[in-house]
């Protein structure tokens, strides 16, 4: 009886060891089997070995879900879609040009405004020109302003105005001359180090004389183009910006110039530019009198000449007779 109950509780050992064992095993047992004992493989261990790898490998949808992070049976989100790409400007050269013309109320405080609303955007005041009249006051200003500021500069002028009278603007794309300026001032830099290599060359003072020549020529137009493309820099990268502003003084004065005057008044006013007129000559006549007194004593002794030729020939034919 113990032999018996010896024997039965190994069997139940040996066989659970062996129920592990073929648990773990199918799958490394098929991968390390060699391609020449393949057919000494039996079936049934084939079979076991793609069933367990068939239930421990991953769905495709399992590993989309562990390589974007998420947890298996929810869904996948989209993936995001790129950025567009950003377009960069390429150094456009834009010359922008504009020309106002206000009305204000106080010349003084919009005086003071401009120069404020100048120093703010970073420019400066090229040129001022002030007028005054009996009617009006007025100044003409030329500022240079940042192109980037440029419509800044612009709106905050016209929107401290009483009246905006004219607002021109204008723009000019300089690219492309900038860009052939470039190219030529370069290909001029190269010419004139080709020459001055052909001057070391030079083999008597008459090749040196002509290849100087050459390079000073070279030189000249690399200082045009260097001075064009600095202008054309400059122009582009500060905007210009006329600026007329005038305060009216009296407006009765300006009403009464607009109104066309009366049949009176124009008569008056011709009298007024006839006496005028009759004044000037003579003011005229009295500023040349040393040439009329100089043609008054030429006429007079041309007629005293004249009157002596005529009154000889009658007193010799009175004294032949008395002498006969």
């Amino acid at each position: 009886m113990k032999t018996f109950l010896t024997v039965s509780a190994f069997a139940l050992v040996l066989a659970s060891s062996c129920q592990n064992a073929a648990e773990k095993a199918p799958a490394d047992t098929v991968m390390s089997i060699a391609p020449q004992k393949a057919e000494e493989a039996s079936p049934e261990l084939f079979d076991a070995a793609s069933d367990t790898i068939a239930e421990r490998a991953p769905s495709p949808e399992q590993e989309s879900g562990n390589q974007t992070g998420q947890q298996p049976g929810q869904k996948q989100k989209p993936a995001p879609a790129p950025p567009a790409p950003v377009r960069s400007d390429w150094n456009k050269k834009i010359i922008k040009n504009a020309s106002l013309e206000l009305e204000i109320k106080n010349f003084k405080e919009f005086e003071r405004l401009v120069s404020a609303i100048t120093g703010k955007y970073a420019g400066y005041i090229a040129e001022e020109n002030q007028e005054s009249s009996d009617y009006k006051l007025q100044s003409k200003v030329n500022i240079r302003v940042p192109v980037d500021l440029f419509e800044q500069a612009v709106n905050e002028f016209t929107g401290n105005a009483e009246k905006i009278l004219t607002k021109n603007i204008t723009s000019k794309d300089v690219t492309g001359e900038v860009v052939d300026v470039r190219s030529r001032l370069e290909a001029k830099r190269q010419a004139r180090l080709r020459y001055l290599e052909l001057m070391k060359q030079a083999k008597n003072m008459e090749e040196v004389f002509q290849v100087q020549k050459e390079v000073d020529e070279i030189q000249e137009e690399i200082e045009a183009a260097a001075g064009r493309m600095g202008y054309l820099n400059h122009s582009s990268a500060y905007s210009t910006i006329q600026l007329v502003y005038f305060q009216i003084l009296n407006p009765d004065l300006v009403n009464n110039n607009n109104h066309e005057p009366s049949f009176g008044t124009r008569v008056l006013d011709a009298f007024g530019a006839g006496f005028k007129w009759l004044g000037d000559v003579m003011v005229a006549l009295i500023t040349l009198w040393p040439m009329i007194l100089g043609v008054g004593l030429v006429v007079y002794a041309v007629r005293k000449t004249i009157r002596r030729n005529r009154t000889k020939p009658t007193a010799s034919a009175v004294v032949d007779p008395v002498n006969v």
